[in-house]
């Protein structure tokens, strides 16, 4: 699209009155552009940027992705091309940085033996299961795994974003819920993923976060363990249910992080995890 023609279509949208769009710095590491935004209702680092060009002269421009790294901004293959979405837009002037080749994926282990035997499992997409493992790639970033048991439920969102491995839970989902929620998921995604690396930012080999969460209305918690060694694409994860009479106590959501510097080689997983919980205080 020539200038006039995109500036046309902007007026309904936003105002512009300089050539601030036609100004695009180019740099070793990414570009300097000016972008009109749509931000998503749910996130604050997803937006969807509008481009001046189409596929033909009739259509509408084309319509990217775009996430906020730091402070940084990447494409973002993970998100709903085909609508603008429902916030009002703003120009900005954004640096994308170039994208090397992504990772090949992440593998979680899930050991969830302390879960309650009666709990009902769901898996979306099922396809990125096998067993207790949940192998994720570049193209399906994201696995949720649901339990339901009496009358708590529990949704365990397990994702990659940008080569880092991240976690998310949240209690009182019903499996109706899932479609709607795995979009909310990926839509906040790197703000997930920034939150547990900001927990552990030192050099050791092993990594470890753990986290307490509510079950209401029933007096009870979910506590998730995951570990992660350094350089590794396979990340180890631990849940367990337990009674506690002290919810009014529990900051919900709000992950802990160890960093832990392990001499040998290989130490046993679930030995790592337990010594850990004990030592934070969790029954």
């Amino acid at each position: 699209m020539n200038r006039d023609e995109f500036i046309e279509y902007l007026k309904p949208h936003i105002r512009v009155e300089d050539d601030r769009l036609g100004t695009f710095p180019v740099m070793n590491r990414g570009i300097q552009i000016w972008l009109l935004l749509y931000s998503h209702p749910s996130s604050d680092s997803v937006f969807n940027a509008v481009l001046p060009c189409h596929l033909d002269p009739s259509s509408q421009p084309v319509v990217i992705e775009v996430a906020l790294w730091e402070s940084n901004y990447y494409q973002y293959g993970n998100a709903d091309t085909h609508s603008l979405w429902t916030r009002h837009p703003q120009l900005c002037q954004v640096y994308l940085r170039y994208q090397g080749t992504p990772h090949c994926g992440s593998t979680f282990k899930i050991d969830d033996s302390a879960v309650h035997k009666e709990a009902v499992t769901d898996t979306y997409p099922e396809k990125m299961i096998t067993g207790n493992t949940v192998t994720l790639s570049t193209t399906d970033s994201l696995c949720l795994k649901c339990y339901s048991c009496g009358q708590y439920h529990f949704e365990v969102a397990l994702g990659q974003c940008f080569d880092q491995h991240w976690i998310c839970v949240d209690c009182g989902m019903f499996y109706h819920n899932i479609p709607t929620s795995y979009v909310q998921k990926l839509m906040r995604a790197p703000e997930h993923a920034q939150s547990m690396n900001k927990e552990c930012s030192g050099s050791a080999s092993c990594r470890v976060w753990v986290m307490e969460t509510p079950l209401v209305p029933e007096s009870m918690i979910l506590q998730t363990s995951h570990l992660m060694w350094k350089g590794s694409r396979v990340c180890g994860v631990k849940l367990g249910v337990f009674r506690t009479p002290r919810l009014g106590n529990i900051a919900s959501g709000k992950w802990i992080g160890f960093d832990v510097d392990v001499s040998i080689f290989f130490f046993g997983m679930h030995l790592v995890i337990s010594f850990l919980t004990v030592d934070t205080g969790y029954r």
